[in-house]
């Protein structure tokens, strides 16, 4: 997805496209895993163990990948605000969407151990709020002017639909 020969729009689109790929992986993902251990629990083929270990565990990999994402995001954003160029900030911020999306979707796998392992429906509502922060992060130019710093000029080509991003 470079964004040679590319308008603002079509940039903007295919970014939220990604993200919402990340988003619907991780409820397809989960909402699957649920439909299997509810099945297995109709069978009485469950074997519930202690949660103690993810009590634990869950939440400390959620606050891990949040302030990982928060921490790189920051860290690199500053190198892409440096530079000059318009479509290479606009790549660099592609990059960042795209490893923030995959970062917070990381904890989910961690929630499906979890729910395997306990039969704990309470997990659940840290995909919640990982998908919830997802949603509110989704790229959108106004979010993007805002963390790239933009200047006047560059602000306008990207509010216009239908300028090339170069």
């Amino acid at each position: 997805m470079g964004t040679s020969h590319q308008t603002a729009k079509v940039y903007f689109n295919k970014l939220s496209l990604i993200q919402f790929a990340f988003i619907g992986g991780i409820v397809i993902l989960i909402g699957g895993f649920c439909v299997y251990l509810n099945l297995l629990s109709a069978t009485g083929d469950t074997h519930k163990y202690s949660s103690s270990g993810f009590m634990f565990l869950v939440p400390i990999s959620v606050i891990i990948a949040i302030v990982q994402t928060n921490y790189t995001f920051k860290t690199k954003l500053g190198s892409v605000r440096n530079e000059t160029n318009l479509k290479a900030k606009m790549i660099g911020y592609k990059e960042l969407v795209v490893v923030r999306s995959a970062v917070l979707s990381g904890p989910c796998f961690m929630v499906m151990a979890a729910l395997a392992r306990t039969n704990n429906i309470d997990y659940l509502l840290y995909v919640v709020f990982l998908v919830g922060i997802l949603i509110i992060k989704r790229p959108t130019i106004k979010l993007a002017v805002a963390e790239l710093g933009l200047n006047q000029e560059q602000t306008a080509k990207l509010k216009d639909p239908n300028s090339l991003l170069t």
